[in-house]
């Protein structure tokens, strides 16, 4: 080989070490970069998160049976309800819809799934300008009066039958809500209650239908907050 030859290969050596080595400053400059770009983002969703909960609504819920408590007619079993809402954010909760109901076809190793399949149906409905709801102002307490039909003639037959005279309800659901008009996503608050018949001298047992209508003071609803049933999101 001659020395040209030889020169022409050692530098055609070097320029690939060389490129070797800018390639690999290079992937290494560009995995920083991208090591930022996504510091950077997680940072930026970390930002907006933390505004959306200093700003957004909050609501509380409370369950009350309304005088007429527990009352049976043609139509089967109703409860009276009065749902006290707060909201505890800085800003209005927009279209506030109560979802759910009181039920007695629910078990207790159930109340859980069944929770979570009304409010998951919930959620997944678009915000309806049409729909009748309700706004609640920051610190503003509102009370909303329902008389539930929970249970039609047939189903409380079948269910008494079963259960040797005896229901249990329990109340399932959630407040949903919105932050802003047109924001996709949906807030919740969820709820169970147990609704059973205090003995007097203590303890409680489930209601029996024979025994017939209960007025509010002869009944008991309790918070039921096992599994997290009493989530805010």
């Amino acid at each position: 080989m001659t020395n040209s030859e030889i020169w022409m290969i050692s530098l055609t050596a070097v320029i690939a070490v060389g490129g070797v080595i800018a390639a690999c400053i290079f992937n290494n400059q560009l995995a920083v970069m991208q090591g930022q770009l996504t510091e950077m983002k997680t940072a930026s969703r970390i930002a907006e998160e933390s505004l959306v909960a200093t700003q957004r609504p909050w609501l509380s819920v409370k369950l009350a049976i309304r005088p007429r408590g527990l009352f049976f007619d043609a139509n089967g079993a109703n409860l009276d309800l009065i749902f006290s809402l707060k909201n505890t954010g800085p800003t209005p909760a927009v279209t506030v819809r109560i979802v759910g109901s009181p039920r007695f076809d629910v078990g207790s190793n159930d109340r859980l799934t069944a929770l979570d399949k009304v409010c998951t149906e919930a959620r997944e409905k678009p915000q309806n300008p049409k729909m009748f709801a309700q706004t609640i102002f920051p610190g503003d307490p509102l009370d909303l009066h329902f008389t539930y039909s929970f249970a039609n003639k047939e189903l409380l037959d079948l269910v008494t039958e079963k259960s040797h005279g005896f229901i249990l309800p329990v109340v399932i659901g959630c407040i949903d809500y919105f932050f802003t008009f047109g924001e996709p996503t949906h807030h919740q608050s969820r709820f169970v209650y147990d609704l059973d018949y205090p003995i007097p001298g203590g303890g409680s047992r489930a209601i029996k239908v024979s025994d017939g209508d209960k007025s509010a003071d002869l009944l008991r609803l309790t918070r039921w907050f096992e599994g997290g049933s009493f989530q805010a999101d």
